[in-house]
């Protein structure tokens, strides 16, 4: 990911987190809007506190977004 955090959107670090996770180009991933609305995501984490963390399940990956918009995925876990 880009060392330019402070001016991505979590949503564009969601995109780049599972196109990466996936080998693909952003532009070849299926639209995400099916697993997560991308513009709440942002406008939640605009508005919220530090400690604040979003996870959700996108294509069979755990996706998790932190207050600071940066996006990390691994594979989906099974409690």
């Amino acid at each position: 990911m880009s060392s330019n955090r402070a001016h991505t959107t979590p949503s564009v670090s969601v995109v780049n987190a599972v196109a990466a996770a996936k080998g693909v180009p952003p532009v070849n991933l299926d639209p995400l809007v099916k697993y997560v609305d991308l513009e709440s995501l942002d406008d939640l984490l605009a508005n919220s506190a530090d400690e604040v963390r979003i996870t959700c399940i996108i294509d069979g990956m755990e996706v998790v977004v932190e207050a600071d918009g940066h996006a990390s995925v691994s594979p989906e876990t099974t409690d």
